[in-house]
């Protein structure tokens, strides 16, 4: 049976589970920070394959740094979802949403939380920049040599944003302590 400490009448506490199948906040916040390195390691890992591949001419190296490119616009939207989600459930555990959101806000200041503070809006510019770099990969057959060119700068200023969100600006980091609820809630 799971044991669970619920919302008391004042104050709001972030749920307890005594069961080994559950992820506590703290495992959760250190999922995203690894989720994030990991980004930031597939658009390192496109930017020296691009280049390289645009020097040496190889192509197998080249579809390696493209579909690498693809899998950040996916783990980028899965952080974006993530964030964009806990705005929508009020998870004020995320010192972000806490930050930038009142406990009674209407959906579209909610969703609007994703670009509304520093570091939402750098993941939201890494979405951007990461769905604008879809789309030329997914068009690379059109003319490979340009595509390759622009996928490496694609990548050189996406590693610059992925580099603010890891250590300058990280939206996952959680909040400590209890959250005390206001007498209006």
């Amino acid at each position: 049976m799971v044991l669970a400490r619920s919302l008391r009448l004042r104050r709001r506490r972030v749920i307890v589970h005594n069961d080994s199948r559950f992820v506590t906040p703290q495992t959760n916040a250190t999922n995203w920070k690894l989720h994030t390195a990991a980004r930031l390691a597939l658009s390192v890992y496109a930017f020296v394959a691009g280049l390289y591949a645009i020097v040496r001419n190889d192509d197998r190296l080249s579809e390696t740094a493209r579909r690498a490119g693809i899998a950040i616009f996916l783990a980028v939207t899965a952080a974006s979802a993530v964030l964009v989600y806990s705005a929508f459930t009020n998870d004020f555990s995320v010192a972000y949403i806490r930050a930038t959101l009142e406990p009674r806000s209407a959906r579209p200041v909610q969703f609007a939380a994703l670009w509304s503070g520093q570091e939402g809006s750098l993941l939201f510019w890494c979405w951007l920049l990461a769905a604008y770099g879809l789309v030329l990969r997914m068009r690379h057959k059109v003319d490979t040599r340009l595509v390759a060119h622009a996928s490496v700068v694609i990548s050189a200023v996406q590693i610059f944003f992925l580099i603010l969100v890891n250590f300058a600006a990280h939206p996952f980091a959680m909040t400590t302590g209890t959250i005390r609820r206001t007498a209006t809630d």
